[in-house]
């Protein structure tokens, strides 16, 4: 019999505590728990590599095949109710060379991950927007720039 602090976990989740609990000798005490999920949040900055300046409308995405977030007007991304552990971040933007950095997201936290990405030299991808702000390629597509020809790939 007594009080004591009564902790509840499990995987995926935050742990909870409540103090003074009181448990007497021979009768069944209940103490009732409502775990909520372990996530983080994640945000950044996409700027050019050779300037510093941000890059507006970058796009950035979580894993190969995760949501894809366009970066704000000061070239700043976010993305929230992230399971903790490690992700793949790709960030790109017509006329830059696509850049993958690898980020840790810790539950109750937001991890920050500034990706700067560098001029294309001999092409660049073609990207069209959509009105839904989602990234769409163009099929096909094929731009000179400065005498090469652009390409195309998944994103």
């Amino acid at each position: 019999a007594g009080a004591y602090t009564v902790t509840a976990s499990a995987e995926g989740f935050i742990e909870q505590s409540v103090a003074d609990v009181t448990v007497e000798s021979n009768i069944e005490t209940a103490q009732n728990f409502t775990l909520q999920r372990a996530i983080g949040s994640l945000e950044g900055l996409v700027s050019s590599a050779a300037s510093a300046e941000p890059i507006p409308g970058a796009f950035v995405r979580l894993g190969t095949e995760g949501p894809t977030s366009a970066a704000n007007e000061l070239g700043r991304y976010r993305f929230e109710n992230l399971l903790p552990g490690e992700v793949n971040i790709t960030a790109g933007a017509p006329g830059f060379v696509r850049a993958t950095e690898q980020v840790t997201i810790v539950a109750g936290e937001t991890a920050t991950l500034d990706i700067a990405l560098t001029l294309a030299t001999e092409g660049c991808d073609v990207v069209a927007f959509l009105v839904s702000g989602r990234a769409r390629w163009v099929n096909g597509a094929m731009i000179p720039v400065d005498g090469a020809q652009g390409r195309r790939s998944a994103f």
